[in-house]
C-alpha cells in the first residue's frame, strides 16, 4: 500500500513535494527537531520548502543517511536507478527509507526517490563517505542494542561494544565526534549525568533512571558480540538464541505455525520476559490462546521450553546478562544457594506447575504451589450426604476469577483489598 499520494511538479517529484503531504503541525514537530528557526509565521508550502532545503544540505544529509542501515542505502541506491516495488523481506527497510523522507512509497507500491534527492546523493555518495557511513549506521546499531539491553550506559560501555566488529576499531575522539555528530532525532538515546546514554521516552522522564540504576545495582554490562548487535538490530530479539530457537520449533511441528508466526510469537514472548512479566502468566496468556493445539504432554514440553528460554534471555536489569549467568556468578561468589523460584498466579498455572514440577527440579527450579494462594471459607459446598452446607475451605490464587462474582481477577478485587 502506497504511504502518501505525492503531488508532482512540473519539474517532477521534489522533496519539498513529499514533504507537503504532512500536516502543519506535524511540519512543524519536523523542524524543531531540525532545529529550524522562525517557523510559526510560514504557510505549510513553504514550511515544506524550508525543510526540504534543510534536508538537502551537505552536511545534513550526510548525517541522516548514514545513521541508515546498509540494507536501506542499498535500497535507496536501487531506487534512484528507478522506481520498484519491494520483495516482502525487503518491506521493512523499505519503511524505514521511507521514514527518512529521501525516499517514498508511491501510489503504484513502488520505491522511488525525489529528484533533487537523486542529484544530492549522487554527489555525496564518495568512497569517503561510504566509508563515514559503516562507521554511523553501525554506531546506530550499538546504540539500540544497548538502549534494549542496558537502558543506561556510558561512553567506554559503547565503544567496547564498536570495537568487537572486526574492522571497526574506534578511538574515544573519534567516538566523541561520531556521537556529536549523531542526528538527535534518529535515536532513542541522548547525552545527560556524566555523559550517560539514556533512553528519553523511558527513563528520562521523572528521573526513572535512578530506578533503573538502583535495580541494576554494580553489575557489569555484558557486551555483545557484533552478531548479536546485528540480529537485534534485525529482528528486535536474539532471534540466534538456542533456546529460542528450540521454542520456535515446538510451535512450528507442534502447534503448525509457520516460520514467520512463529518467529513473530517468540519476540511477544521475549517482550513478556523483558518487561518481567510473571512466568505463570506468560504460560497462561500460550495456553489461553492455543488451548485447542495442547495437551497435558505438550504443556509439560511447553513449560519446560519456556523455562529455558525465561533463564536465557539477555535482560536490561541485568545489564544484557541472563538469568542463568547471574545465578553463575552469583553461586561462584556464594552470593546463591538455589535457583529461582516459581510460584504460580492462578489454580490452572498451579495444576500445569505440579504437572511439570519433577522436570522442573530436575532443572534445578523450585516450585512453590501455594505461598501466594488465599484460603477462604466456602460456605456454598454441600455435604453430600445431608445435602446441608459443609465448613470447607477453597484455595484461590492471584489471578483466579474473584468468588465474589465481580468477575475481575482475585489480586485485583477482593483480594487486594483484603475482603475475605
Amino acid at each position: 500500500m502506497a504511504m502518501r499520494k505525492v503531488i508532482i511538479g512540473p519539474e517532477g517529484i521534489m522533496l519539498k513535494h513529499v514533504l507537503r503531504m504532512y500536516d502543519k503541525e506535524s511540519l512543524l514537530n519536523y523542524a524543531r527537531d531540525l532545529e529550524i528557526r522562525r517557523t510559526s509565521g510560514l504557510k505549510k508550502d513553504e514550511l515544506a520548502e524550508k525543510i526540504a532545503n534543510e534536508l538537502l544540505m551537505p552536511t545534513v544529509m550526510r548525517r541522516r543517511i548514514a545513521v541508515l542501515s546498509p540494507e536501506c542505502r542499498t535500497l535507496l541506491e536501487r531506487a534512484i536507478r528507478g522506481p520498484f516495488v519491494p520483495a516482502s523481506e525487503e518491506m521493512e527497510d523499505a519503511l524505514a527509507l521511507h521514514e527518512s523522507d529521501y525516499a517514498f512509497l508511491n501510489k503504484r507500491d513502488q520505491l522511488d526517490v525525489p529528484v533533487d534527492v537523486k542529484r544530492a546523493y549522487e554527489k555525496l555518495n564518495t568512497q569517503e563517505f561510504r566509508k563515514y557511513a559503516r562507521k554511523m549506521s553501525w554506531l546506530s546499531q550499538c546504540l539500540d542494542f544497548g538502549r534494549a539491553f542496558y537502558g543506561i550506559f556510558d561512553k567506554d560501555v559503547l565503544r567496547k561494544m564498536f570495537n568487537m566488529r572486526k574492522g571497526f576499531h574506534i578511538s574515544e575522539e573519534e567516538l566523541e565526534k561520531l556521537c556529536n555528530e549523531f542526528p538527535a532525532d534518529m535515536t532513542e538515546c541522548h547525552l545527560e549525568e556524566g555523559q550517560r546514554f539514556i533512553v528519553v521516552e523511558y527513563l528520562a522522564y521523572d528521573d526513572r533512571y535512578k530506578d533503573l540504576l538502583d535495580i541494576q545495582a554494580d553489575k557489569d554490562f555484558y557486551i555483545p558480540n557484533d552478531q548479536e548487535v546485528l540480529d537485534y538490530a534485525k529482528n528486535l530479539y536474539l532471534s540466534k538464541e538456542p533456546a529460542y530457537q528450540k521454542f520456535k520449533e515446538f510451535l512450528q511441528h507442534e502447534i503448525g505455525m509457520t516460520y514467520d508466526e512463529a518467529d513473530e510469537e517468540a519476540l511477544e514472548i521475549w517482550d513478556k520476559v523483558q518487561f518481567n512479566i510473571d512466568f505463570s502468566d506468560i504460560i497462561q496468556y500460550l495456553i489461553d490462546v492455543y488451548e485447542d493445539f495442547l495437551d497435558d504432554t505438550k504443556i509439560e514440553e511447553m513449560i519446560q521450553l519456556l523455562q529455558e528460554l525465561n533463564n536465557n534471555t539477555r535482560m536490561q536489569i541485568h545489564r544484557g546478562h541472563t538469568p542463568n549467568e547471574m545465578m553463575k556468578k552469583g553461586m561462584e561468589e556464594g552470593g546463591f544457594s538455589q535457583r529461582p523460584i516459581v510460584v504460580p498466579g492462578s489454580m490452572e498455572a498451579a495444576n500445569l506447575l505440579k504437572c511439570a514440577s519433577e522436570e522442573l527440579r530436575e532443572m534445578g527450579i523450585s516450585v512453590d504451589l501455594d505461598s501466594n494462594a488465599a484460603i477462604i471459607p466456602n460456605n456454598f459446598s454441600q455435604n453430600n450426604v445431608s445435602g446441608q452446607a459443609d465448613n470447607s475451605f477453597k484455595k484461590i490464587y492471584p489471578n483466579d476469577p474473584c468468588p465474589c462474582g465481580s468477575g475481575k481477577k482475585f489480586k485485583k478485587c477482593c483480594g487486594r483489598h483484603d475482603k475475605l
